[in-house]
């Protein structure tokens, strides 16, 4: 098999598996198991794992304090307030939804990277993508009246928000900075601190329930989400960056809401309707739009779209 072969089907497989791993973290959500509780478990054997992997077999170095300073900023934006925060929305709203606000992202990163950064120009294209991407957002939000009127439904949509909008931050911030250390060993300590951090969060706080009380079908759910989500597609997506060019990776972000829209309607029975297909078509045009501005606008070599698996 060539390695083209091999990082297509690396791209096919974060494509299927980052969309998945929405309607996993929903599917144990409505099992009842606290989504903080969800994330700590995942990023504590994830996270640990990652980083032994690198620490035996890459022989990498223990961060200097410069670096476990920014690694720590970073757990908090990135798997504190995006990933914990996301967990908490899906009580509240369908994980296709909050797969939709997720990669509404781009158009964040634009806005911050021009008010705040001035690195790019806002062009038509992108006033056109940043409407789109609100109005198909705005279709989706209003295509069942029992959602429009309940306030944990808006609660859950917020919360979306906040997540995206911190994820974005992040993004930005680990495009301008350079700690000179591998990005998935980064991540990994990332998720070992946010592991921490939830981990004390639920003691102070009795946000958890007791391991034995956790239903054997949410423990599924969990393992699929730290080997395949936060291990394997991690992996993939290495292989992908390395052997593919960026255009054609950055198109898997492209395929995850759509991949989990559709498996949330058998997994989690969440309803399939012509307003959501159309919603969801203009806001990843949107996004394409924005996406498409970032580019021109940036060097080739410089990731304009990260990992955004839950």
């Amino acid at each position: 098999m060539s390695t083209q072969l091999k990082a297509y089907l690396c791209f096919i497989f974060i494509s299927i598996v980052w969309g998945t791993t929405w309607v996993a973290n929903k599917y144990t959500v409505n099992l009842q198991v606290p989504p903080l509780q969800i994330a700590a478990i995942r990023h504590t054997i994830a996270g640990i794992l990652l980083v032994l992997f690198f620490i035996i077999f890459k022989k990498e170095k223990l961060p200097t304090f410069q670096q476990f300073k920014f690694l720590f900023g970073m757990s908090i934006l990135v798997f504190i307030i995006s990933n914990s925060i996301a967990n908490i929305a899906l009580k509240y709203i369908p994980s296709g939804l909050a797969a939709l606000i997720a990669a509404l992202y781009p158009l964040a990163v634009l806005l911050i990277d021009y008010f705040i950064y001035k690195k790019v120009k806002i062009t038509f294209l992108a006033i056109l993508g940043i409407f789109l991407g609100i109005t198909g957002i705005g279709l989706i939000s209003f295509s069942d009246t029992n959602f429009h009127l309940s306030f944990d439904f808006w609660l859950g949509v917020a919360l979306s928000v906040l997540a995206m909008i911190s994820w974005s931050i992040s993004t930005v911030i680990m495009s301008s900075k350079h700690i000179k250390m591998n990005n998935y060993y980064a991540i990994g300590w990332q998720m070992c601190l946010s592991a921490c951090m939830l981990t004390i969060w639920l003691f102070i706080t009795d946000g958890s329930i007791p391991f034995k009380d956790i239903p054997i079908k949410a423990m599924y759910s969990i393992t699929y989400l730290i080997i395949f989500g936060s291990i394997l597609a991690f992996i993939a997506f290495i292989y992908c960056i390395k052997n593919l060019k960026l255009g054609v990776v950055s198109l898997y972000a492209y395929v995850n809401p759509i991949v989990t829209i559709w498996v949330a309607s058998f997994w989690v029975n969440e309803t399939i309707t012509s307003t959501i297909i159309f919603g969801s078509i203009v806001t990843l045009f949107g996004v394409y739009l924005v996406n498409k501005t970032l580019k021109e606008q940036k060097d080739e070599k410089e990731p304009i779209i990260e990992a955004d698996g839950m």
